[in-house]
C-alpha cells in the first residue's frame, strides 16, 4: 500500500493567528537586531518562535501508510499503529482544540478524534489520554481510508 497523504484543513482564524503571529515575531526578531545593546538571543528567540508557528501552519499533514497513521505538525511527528486505533469520532467543537487531555494536531474545529490503545512497553506519562485530534481537509474521505486501513476501529459520527 502506497502512503496516502492528507493535508490539514485550516480555519481562517487559525491562519490569521499562525501566519500573522509568525510574521509579527519574525519582524520583531529582525527589529531587535537593530536595537542597541539587545544582543542576538532575543532576536533569535523571536525568529525561532515565528519559524515554528510558520512551519505548523504550512506543514501539518496526516499520512496513512501500511502500518501507521503518521501526523506531522511542523517539526513534530506522532505515529499511531493502525492496529491500535479503536475509535474514529467526527467532531465539530472549538472547545476540543483548546482543552482536554488529548493531543491536538487539528487546525480547524471540523475534526476527527482518533482514540487508540497504549501498546505494551510503550512509555506513557499519564498526562494525556491515548487520543489525538486531527483535521483533514476531507474528513469523509480520510475516515473511509482510515477505516479500510484499521478495520477494527469503530466510526462514530457526532
Amino acid at each position: 500500500m502506497s502512503p496516502q497523504v492528507y493535508p490539514a484543513k485550516i480555519a481562517p482564524a487559525i491562519t490569521a493567528l499562525l501566519a500573522g503571529g509568525a510574521m509579527l515575531l519574525l519582524a520583531l526578531g529582525v527589529g531587535t537586531l537593530f536595537l542597541p545593546g539587545s544582543g542576538e538571543l532575543p532576536a533569535l528567540t523571536f525568529m525561532a518562535t515565528g519559524g515554528l508557528m510558520q512551519s505548523i501552519w504550512m506543514r501539518t499533514t496526516y499520512t496513512i501508510n501500511g502500518s501507521h497513521l503518521v501526523i506531522w505538525s511542523g517539526p513534530i511527528r506522532w505515529r499511531i499503529p493502525l492496529e491500535a486505533i479503536t475509535k474514529i469520532e467526527k467532531t465539530s467543537s472549538t472547545a476540543l482544540m483548546m482543552g482536554g487531555t488529548h493531543l491536538r494536531f487539528a487546525l480547524s474545529p471540523e475534526a476527527l478524534m482518533i482514540h487508540y490503545e497504549k501498546r505494551p512497553g510503550q512509555k506513557w506519562y499519564g498526562l494525556v489520554e491515548p487520543a489525538v485530534l486531527i483535521s483533514p481537509q476531507n474528513r469523509n474521505e480520510f475516515t473511509q481510508a482510515l477505516q479500510e486501513a484499521a478495520p477494527a476501529a469503530n466510526v462514530v459520527t457526532a
